[in-house]
């Protein structure tokens, strides 16, 4: 059997938890976790959780105890809204190890800004695309989603939201901290570099990608593209609740066009359906948007992202009425 990656590592230990096998979870995601260093946050949060749902509550403060010496540390959501920890909350050794979490929660919150790669992508002003993370992502995982827009010669800034779930883990779930956080740091970015406005792009991975598409029909960044990767979020599904900040992109008169990719495996194939409605609906309202389904990839980025990423701008370049009809690929 080939071994497992993270992801299916946490799906597994996700399925015993969820059959009350918590002392096999805790053994499996012990045994397994350092396999993943990368994911070692991640790793202590697992067997943290097995441990409480075991009722080893010196155990799981011990692991996150154990975490936060290692330099990682976990937001406010985690702390008071996991179900694992549930138990925990108020006794003396959470508190404490929390009270340290959060303090480094607000530190990070405070200092969430711009990332930015492929400043020698040309001749300033730089043709930009930029990029927000999906939920439980960051700006670092967004780079290297993203990173091959540099090598089409276009600089790459990642926005970092700031609610921190835990290191390197941010959510978009807050409408108005997200549009903050994208028009601070979109501010200070424009500050540091001249842009480009003809040519801007604004994308995004899952929550990330609703987010992007929020901020470009309401213009808190002045996009005349976007291109969004297996978008998710309370307004994927219903294209009609897209009508309000719409209205106010067709009065801005500024124009715009979108790019959809989602994998054919993504949330069983679900997803495709959502992002062709989608697709098809901007389109019969003025912004024309392409939609490609790519094969054998689920909810993740692709492994060689630049075909995807170079069709996605030479349709948002183009304006041959004979890309309005979103293509399937």
């Amino acid at each position: 059997m080939a071994p497992l990656g993270f992801r299916g590592l946490q799906e597994r230990v996700k399925r015993l938890s969820d059959q009350q096998r918590h002392a096999e979870a805790y053994s499996l995601i012990t045994e397994e976790g350092p396999r993943f260093p990368d994911d070692a946050s991640d790793v202590y949060y697992l067997r943290s959780c097995a441990a409480a749902r075991m009722g080893r509550a010196d155990l799981a403060v011990t692991l996150i105890r154990e975490a936060l010496a290692r330099g990682y540390w976990y937001g406010e959501v985690l702390l008071r809204r996991s179900p694992s920890w549930g138990t925990l909350q108020g006794t003396a050794g959470f508190e404490d190890v929390a009270r340290e979490s959060l303090a480094r929660q607000r530190a990070a919150s405070a200092a969430a800004h711009c990332s930015v790669v492929g400043e020698d992508a040309g001749p300033e002003p730089y043709r930009a695309v930029i990029a927000l993370h999906g939920n439980g992502g960051g700006a670092r995982e967004c780079l290297h989603g993203w990173r091959e827009v540099v090598r089409e010669g276009r600089l790459l800034a990642a926005v970092q939201s700031s609610q921190w779930i835990a290191r390197d883990r941010a959510v978009w779930d807050d409408e108005d901290e997200a549009l903050r956080d994208v028009r601070e740091q979109y501010a200070t970015l424009t500050a540091e570099y001249e842009l480009d406005v003809d040519h801007l792009i604004i994308a995004g991975f899952s929550m990330g990608a609703e987010t992007a598409l929020r901020m470009a029909l309401g213009g808190t960044v002045p996009a005349r593209g976007f291109v969004l990767l297996g978008m998710a979020g309370p307004r994927t599904g219903d294209p009609a609740s897209w009508l309000p900040v719409m209205e106010k992109q067709r009065r801005s008169g500024l124009p715009l066009r979108g790019y959809l990719m989602v994998g054919a495996n993504d949330d069983d194939g679900v997803r495709c359906e959502k992002m062709r409605r989608l697709a098809e609906f901007l389109t019969s309202h003025g912004i024309p948007c392409g939609l490609e389904v790519l094969p054998g990839l689920g909810h993740e980025y692709p492994t060689d992202p630049l075909p995807n990423i170079r069709r996605a701008l030479a349709f948002i370049r183009s304006d041959d009425p004979g890309h309005r009809t979103p293509p399937d690929t």
